[in-house]
């Protein structure tokens, strides 16, 4: 990890925030954290921090998956993971199949990258504060819930023997509660309680995260104008009865999300006889936030372009964009007719966490 990820007392004190953005397309995850961090940190392969230069013809470490930014003056650790099947890894390796190497072999390739992937998405759940999964429209990716039973029941055969430093996930409070309340009512106000302090706040340890998680759905078309997230400030009739059809459709994803998260634990063992967890969860979901839907702007607002930014850094990945000066981008989001500032509603939510 970068220097100053040590683990401390708090998020905000002596030690790291650690916030997870989990997507499948490489650029889009790139230009979301971008202008989260309102810097050119990611996308731009002079001034990536790779965890590791291993290579995936064969099994191993997966720090080429991870790209990872430290952010001292927040002290808050961004870490980014795309799709094993990103658009740009598949080019990458057609390229190697069509120039003939001969130690190319497709098939073994993509075994190898899903697993580099599971274990890049395992290794984030450890270790992050906070995980953000973007999702392309309205539509959740049921693969990567399979990803999540796996790694679920991977998480279970790891805790089924003694109990070791990853087990202390709860407040020593836990038992009294359970034992006051019921075999679920204890869970249920343990549940509540990681929500509430961020998740995985009682521990910062590496390893013994457990990470609250909110569903971040990018939808091509949403109401102009308006604020969206409480209601307040909403322009005409239509675009009320727009902002509606957004808070029913963001409703809609939240059940599904809960639906399948909760399918995936009693799948996966993680709920035994007695109703409750030994090994405990991959993540919760956040109260305040478990579902947004942002407009897909926020990963493609006006800035730089590819060639311009090549001048300023050096070698870029295609379509990777960065955030313009605040003045310019409010100029040119208001020429374009979208909102200022797109992402506001995940930027306050961030640093709500890393505070």
């Amino acid at each position: 990890m970068p220097k100053g990820s040590s683990s401390g007392k708090a998020g905000g004190e002596t030690g790291c925030c650690v916030i997870g953005v989990v997507g499948r397309s490489f650029v889009e995850t790139s230009n979301l954290l971008n202008r989260l961090v309102g810097a050119p940190v990611f996308g731009i392969h002079t001034s990536r921090s790779k965890l590791a230069s291993s290579s995936f013809e064969g099994p191993g470490w997966p720090g080429d998956l991870l790209d990872a930014y430290h952010d001292s003056s927040r002290n808050v650790i961004y870490v980014q993971l795309a799709s094993s099947l990103d658009a740009s890894s598949i080019a990458t390796a057609a390229e190697r199949y069509t120039s003939g190497a001969t130690d190319f072999q497709p098939r073994t390739w993509l075994e190898h990258r899903d697993k580099a992937y599971q274990l890049a998405l395992f290794l984030l759940l450890l270790v992050s504060h906070t995980l953000v999964f973007l999702q392309e429209g309205p539509v959740l990716d049921t693969n990567l819930f399979r990803t999540l039973r796996t790694l679920q029941a991977a998480k279970l055969a790891l805790m089924t023997g003694p109990p070791g430093p990853l087990a202390g996930v709860t407040t020593p409070s836990t038992n009294g509660e359970r034992e006051k309340g019921g075999r679920s009512g204890g869970r249920d106000r343990n549940s509540k309680q990681h929500h509430h302090q961020g998740g995985s706040r009682p521990t910062l340890h590496p390893g013994r995260c457990l990470p609250a998680a909110s569903f971040v759905f990018l939808e091509d078309v949403l109401p102009a104008g308006g604020k969206g997230g409480d209601g307040n400030d909403l322009g005409s009739t239509s675009t009320d009865r727009g902002w509606e059809m957004v808070k029913a459709l963001q409703q809609t994803l939240e059940a599904q999300v809960r639906f399948l998260l909760k399918k995936s634990q009693a799948i996966s063992g993680w709920m035994d006889s007695s109703g409750s967890g030994g090994a405990g969860p991959l993540l919760v979901l956040d109260s305040s936030h478990p579902v947004m839907v942002l407009p897909r702007a926020a990963c493609c607002a006006p800035s730089l372009t590819s060639t311009e930014m090549s001048k300023l850094f050096g070698e870029v990945h295609a379509d990777i964009r960065i955030p313009l000066d605040a003045e310019v981008e409010a100029e040119a989001s208001a020429a374009a007719g979208v909102d200022i500032d797109p992402v506001q509603p995940l930027t306050e939510y961030l640093r709500k966490h890393a505070e």
